[in-house]
């Protein structure tokens, strides 16, 4: 599947607690298999949409649960606003997103992004919507995901700064 361009993306629509961008199982397009999984952690149970069939990766994993800890943490101190349920979707999705894949060092890929919005919300604090955006950024890249996907899911604000990423190169 081809990228869409942030201009083709559809807005997303309200949640039903009426806030714009939140995960909606209704919301995910043809391109990707209308299929969620309840994923439980302390507290919460979301359902993350996926596609292609399952992710074997069990997102309530303490390694995942530290990360998201201190990227909360970091939030807290960093951002005017937050909606850290939000903050939670976008990892959950960015582990479930990248399954398996490992980095060179051996670690799980979901480490990179995680650490990219951590060390983001800490030196340079934007806004929630930035901090999304890099705990995708490494989607539409590299997973079966595309930004038509991360529109629905986060918002066209996420998917236009996630396509704006990609394409700078180094």
């Amino acid at each position: 599947m081809g990228r869409q361009s942030p201009s083709e993306l559809p807005m997303s629509a309200p949640s039903e607690s009426g806030q714009s961008g939140a995960i909606q199982t209704s919301a995910i397009q043809s391109s990707v298999v209308q299929q969620s999984v309840e994923t439980t952690v302390p507290g919460d149970s979301i359902a993350v949409p996926l596609g292609g069939g399952s992710i074997s990766r069990d997102v309530s994993d303490p390694h995942v649960e530290g990360l998201l800890a201190d990227l909360i943490a970091a939030c807290r101190i960093g951002l005017r606003r937050l909606d850290e349920d939000r903050i939670r979707q976008a990892v959950y999705f960015c582990v479930r997103a990248h399954g398996k894949d490992l980095r060179a060092s051996g670690e799980p890929y979901y480490t990179h992004p995680l650490a990219v919005a951590t060390l983001l919300v800490r030196e340079t604090p934007l806004d929630e919507a930035s901090v999304i955006a890099a705990l995708l950024h490494d989607v539409a890249e590299d997973t079966e995901y595309t930004l038509h996907d991360i529109a629905d899911l986060f918002g066209r604000d996420v998917a236009s700064i996630v396509d704006g990423v990609t394409k700078i190169s180094g």
